[in-house]
C-alpha cells in the first residue's frame, strides 16, 4: 500500500467489477477480501517482456493460479470438482503507470485463454501446504 498514489485505480479490461478497485480503501479491501480470502493468492507470474519508460513500466506474460474448486467455479472457471484444485494458466499483460513522485496510479490488466488447456486439475500432492491448509481451514 505504501507504493500506491492516494487515488490508485485498477482496471482489469473484460473481468468482473470486483476485479477494478478504484481508491486506496478499495485496493486494501481488493487485495484482503477478493485475493487473500478469496484463495486467489498461490499464483506466479512467468514474465516474457518488461516494457519501461519514464512513466509506466509494461509486464507481460503467463499467470498461474492454483484455485480450490468452490473458487474456480466461483470465478467461472469450467470444473467438474468443487473439493479439488485447479491450475489456472492465462496469458496477462499489465501496465503500471506512475506519478511524477514515482507512486503507482494502479494497474490496467488485461488477461486471455492462450492455450486450450487453461484449466487443468491438479493432485493434491502438488498443491502448496499452506495453500491446503489455508483452505481446509475456511
Amino acid at each position: 500500500m505504501s507504493t500506491l498514489s492516494p487515488d490508485p485505480r485498477y482496471t482489469a479490461w473484460g473481468a468482473p467489477p470486483d476485479l477494478s478497485p478504484v481508491g486506496r480503501q478499495a485496493v486494501r479491501d481488493f487485495y484482503e477480501t477478493t485475493i487473500v480470502e478469496g484463495g486467489l493468492w498461490c499464483l506466479e507470474m512467468e514474465m516474457d517482456r518488461i516494457v519501461v519508460d519514464d512513466d509506466t513500466i509494461v509486464t507481460e506474460g503467463f499467470i498461474r493460479s492454483i484455485y480450490h474448486g468452490t473458487d474456480a467455479a466461483r470465478r467461472g472457471f469450467p470444473v467438474d470438482d468443487q473439493e479439488g484444485f485447479y491450475l489456472v494458466t492465462l496469458r496477462m499483460l499489465v501496465v503500471w503507470p506512475f506519478d511524477a513522485d514515482g507512486f503507482i496510479l494502479g494497474e490496467e490488466t488485461y488477461n486471455a485463454v492462450a492455450t486450450p488447456d487453461f484449466i487443468k486439475k491438479v493432485d493434491i500432492s502438488e498443491v502448496p501446504p499452506d495453500f491446503r491448509d489455508f483452505v481446509g481451514a475456511r
